[in-house]
């Protein structure tokens, strides 16, 4: 991820209340949207239910500088997270647009 020049940041760097590292907002990264998802997986023998499956989906919006292509490749085609099974972790790449001059 692309760090974002210091006169831009507006949380410190610091510790969680769990004593954590966390980066405040160091990157360029912001979250746009989260949902809360349960539903059943399967039904048991029987008629019992299984218990719900809970997954949170976040859409996060932010620059990444890429490293290591393969790395990205193979996150692209297998996704991210344990919940890809459901259709989440899927990523979308788009480049950055250059502002355009004004003219006067």
């Amino acid at each position: 991820m692309c760090e974002k020049p210091a006169g831009r940041r507006l949380l410190p760097e610091g510790t969680t209340h769990q004593k954590r590292p966390h980066p405040g907002d160091r990157y360029e990264l912001a979250i746009r949207d989260t949902r809360s998802l349960a539903f059943d997986k399967t039904r048991s023998p029987g008629g019992r239910r299984d218990k719900p499956v809970t997954v949170v989906t976040v859409t996060f919006e932010g620059r990444l500088e890429i490293t290591d292509p393969d790395a990205l490749r193979r996150t692209l085609t297998q996704g991210v997270g344990r919940a890809r099974a459901y259709g989440c972790g899927l990523l979308t790449l788009a480049p950055l647009t250059q502002p355009t001059p004004k003219t006067p």
